[in-house]
């Protein structure tokens, strides 16, 4: 699918199965944090080379969709202790300047978080379809396939 429409899915624990929160404490999570961290900047670098990026972060994805919070607050409490964590995040955009530590992937990637699929979880069908609707529409404005010119070649001709 990332050839063919620019899609692309993972996990935060690829290979790692299972629908019970519970039975990934937050220490698996911190394991699990620099693989999926290697794996992503693998991707953007495979990509950015692709396109004949000198700077390595042309091929970043232009968002990154979480599928329930869990995975995006370990990321994003990693390393933080006490009244330092941040206590919950919002269903949709994240905010630019609030990212994991150690994001791989430059500001200009959107970060969403979406509510879990699971039908244990306390909405209506209605309410747990929104965000990913509103992840649609913002897929839908991204442009595929992407402009031949990397951007950092773009800022290299106009400089």
């Amino acid at each position: 699918m990332p050839h063919s429409v620019g899609v692309g899915f993972t996990d935060v624990g690829t290979g790692h199965p299972g629908t019970k929160s519970s039975d990934f404490p937050t220490q698996v999570f911190l394991r699990w944090r620099e693989d999926f961290y290697e794996r992503m900047r693998a991707h953007m670098r495979a990509a950015s080379e692709s396109i004949g990026c000198s700077c390595g972060s042309c091929g970043a994805p232009a968002l990154v969709a979480f599928s329930g919070k869990r995975h995006y607050m370990e990321l994003l409490n990693a390393g933080r202790r006490g009244k330092s964590k941040i206590p919950k995040v919002e269903i949709g955009v994240q905010p630019a300047n609030l990212l994991p530590p150690g994001w791989p992937f430059p500001a200009s990637t959107q970060v969403i978080v979406c509510c879990s699929t699971s039908g244990a979880s306390p909405m209506t069908a209605a309410e747990r379809l929104a965000p990913y609707q509103d992840l649609a529409s913002k897929l839908a404005g991204v442009p595929w396939p992407r402009a031949d010119l990397p951007r950092c070649k773009v800022k290299e001709a106009a400089g």
